[in-house]
């Protein structure tokens, strides 16, 4: 008797643990199908992992234009591996409508991906949830380098070049930042109502200066690469470079820039009259962009992740910024602007001088790239924006404008040397509340030795 009560709570318990489980696989309906996530315990949060929201890029596809899915399935496609990752929290209501943030990770449009450890959403998630005013968390995996940002006339002229929008934030960092600006300045300030707030770490809405892509550098790396493939002589060279195998093309394009003396970005968005149509500058000039409330930041010392070691005089430092082709008199006007051991320069995490192996003029040209690369095209974009915000918004009220916030990160995290300071990337692991992450990346010789500043 003691056995068949035993077998029949262990039955009980077996169908309970069954139909609990059944009950924590999420799913989430869609116009084009459904698809069954994970629930993660430790979070209480739903994962659905690689949703699709474009065709695959591959075959005829390749250096195409995103196209929108042209397919639908029924039953229920599995979303439980990373690939393009959506987040959300658990326990919500079937239409229930929660704010959404879209992340855009950096890397220069040649590196990155959402599958980062530094960029999971989860933390930040859970403490929307912990205040009350849960969101959902989404991130996407875009073509980086030449895969999605390969330009020449001839792209150009082949003609290649259920949420509430009112709750929608684009967010990004560096690259990812600089995206933002795009889709805030995308056909011309055109307002489709496709996000009504945006944040920027690292990355004015016209992009990063100095380092800027350009349309003569991006031609030269298409020429460089149809010459490296055999395609340079055919007639139709984008058709051959589709045919291409993938690790070959691959590996030409991580040989097209090099990026070892100069940090100068050879593939990006660049104006191509449709989705980019003119100048960026111009176009917040004109006030062509989408008002919407904007944060835009960076660090202290961004610079630093930007310039080269060894610099030991001004003759030095002038040398390395006629890289970038500046002329003699926009340097020596730089040079008295920002005179060595001024105390206004930056790093100030280590007040001494660094030896010759880091640069004694280290300081001097981490300063000026921190302010051309990003803190002037911060503040000229928030000039720019604050005088036409008040204008009608993507919010509907021609009453109140579009504010602009600005911020400055200022803290060195544990673990990142002196000499880089409040460096690019660093506010990452603060703002996604993560400290899970890879954390910053390390720094091997043989530049440092033990004691770097002896």
């Amino acid at each position: 008797m003691l056995v068949q009560r035993f077998q029949s709570i262990l039955t009980l318990l077996l169908y309970c643990q069954t139909t609990q489980a059944k009950a924590l696989v999420p799913k989430v309906d869609l116009k084009n199908g459904s698809y069954h996530g994970l629930h993660d315990v430790e979070y209480n949060q739903d994962f659905f992992l690689g949703v699709l929201f474009a065709q695959p890029p591959v075959g005829n596809l390749r250096l195409q234009l995103p196209q929108s899915l042209n397919s639908t399935w029924t039953g229920s496609r599995n979303a439980t591996q990373y690939g393009h990752a959506c987040y959300g929290p658990a326990g919500i209501v079937q239409k229930q409508r929660l704010p959404v943030v879209v992340w855009i990770y950096g890397g220069g449009w040649f590196e990155g991906t959402s599958l980062d450890s530094c960029y999971n959403l989860s933390d930040l998630v859970q403490e929307s949830v912990s205040m009350g005013k849960p969101i959902i968390g989404v991130s996407i995996n875009y073509r980086l380098s030449g895969w999605g940002f390969l330009y020449s006339r001839e792209i150009v002229d082949a003609g290649l070049a259920n949420l509430d929008p009112k709750t929608v934030t684009i967010w990004g960092e560096s690259s990812g930042a600089v995206s933002v600006g795009n889709h805030l300045l995308a056909y011309n300030g055109r307002d489709d109502h496709l996000f009504s707030r945006a944040i920027a770490q690292s990355g004015p809405a016209f992009g990063v200066g100095l380092v800027n892509p350009t349309i003569d550098r991006a031609e030269q790396v298409y020429q460089n690469l149809t010459a490296a493939t055999n395609c340079s002589s055919v007639a139709d060279r984008l058709a051959c470079l589709r045919t291409v195998p993938t690790e070959v093309f691959n590996r030409i394009l991580n040989d097209s820039g090099d990026t070892e003396d100069y940090y100068m970005v050879y593939y990006g968005p660049l104006v191509d009259g449709d989705i980019i149509s003119r100048d960026a500058v111009d176009q917040l000039k004109d006030g062509a962009f989408v008002r919407v409330p904007y944060i835009i930041g960076d660090n202290s010392d961004e610079g630093s992740d930007f310039g080269p070691f060894g610099l030991n005089s001004d003759a030095d430092v002038a040398t390395y910024l006629q890289g970038y082709n500046l002329s003699t008199e926009v340097i020596n006007n730089l040079l008295q602007l920002y005179p060595q051991n001024s105390t206004e320069l930056v790093l100030a995490a280590h007040p001494g001088q660094f030896n010759t192996t880091i640069g004694t003029h280290f300081k001097q040209s981490s300063t000026i790239l921190t302010d051309i690369i990003l803190k002037a095209p911060r503040r000229l974009t928030a000039k720019y924006w604050t005088q036409h915000a008040a204008c009608n918004n993507t919010l509907g009220d021609v009453s109140s404008s579009a504010p602009l916030y600005t911020y400055r990160f200022n803290t060195v995290p544990n673990g990142v040397p002196d000499f880089l300071g409040v460096t690019h990337f660093t506010e990452v692991a603060f703002v996604f509340h993560n400290t899970r992450g890879r954390g910053y990346p390390n720094i091997d010789p043989p530049y440092f030795g033990a004691d770097p500043f002896a």
